[in-house]
């Protein structure tokens, strides 16, 4: 194999695997919940750390997020009509003690399509 090929194939590999670190640090974070907020901890970083008051979201809703093979139901917590943080079943075991410990108004089912799910992931607002 020429050299040039196998600096191609370990390129590859190494952004591959970067994408998945930062899939990983984004989505999959260490969650703690008090009466007074809610702390999301980087797993690979945990000294960085976000802690928000329930205060800082105007409310809740569940959604119904899908993949080729399943759905998931997540939790959208929500300030100024648009997604602030997003807590999915598919990264935690203990998703249903989550839910039940979030202080925030509970605005039950959204009803929205995968497409503006993820328009709604890039900032747009959920509703209009």
């Amino acid at each position: 194999m020429p050299l040039e090929a196998a600096l191609l194939v370990i390129s590859v590999f190494v952004a591959f695997q970067g994408i998945f670190i930062l899939v990983l640090m984004s989505q999959c974070k260490f969650i703690i919940t008090t009466p007074e907020g809610i702390t999301f901890v980087n797993p690979l970083l945990p000294f960085i750390r976000t802690t928000k008051k329930w205060a800082d979201y105007d409310y809740f809703q569940i959604v119904q997020e899908s993949s080729t093979w399943s759905s998931y139901e997540a939790v959208w917590l929500i300030k100024d009509d648009k997604l602030n943080q997003r807590i999915s079943s598919f990264y935690y075991s203990n998703y249903a003690e989550i839910v039940e410990s979030i202080k925030a108004e509970n605005r039950g089912q959204l009803e929205i399509n995968q497409y503006r799910q993820l328009l709604c992931w890039f900032g747009q607002k959920i509703h209009n």
